[in-house]
């Protein structure tokens, strides 16, 4: 697991953001189980925001 910090001093996972969209992608019950839990700021990336909403 390769964390990096942001500018804001904030600890982000490029890889763990990846595994949850690929899991929402293959899962139905990943996806329901994310969308119960997770929200679209839980991510950092940009594009993984647009994915997940």
């Amino acid at each position: 697991m390769a964390l990096s910090r942001t500018n804001d001093d904030i600890l982000v996972d490029l890889e763990s953001e990846r595994r949850v969209l690929s899991g929402m992608l293959n899962s139905e019950d990943a996806r329901i189980e994310a969308y119960d839990s997770l929200k679209e700021d839980d991510f950092y990336y940009p594009l993984h925001r647009t994915v997940f909403s």
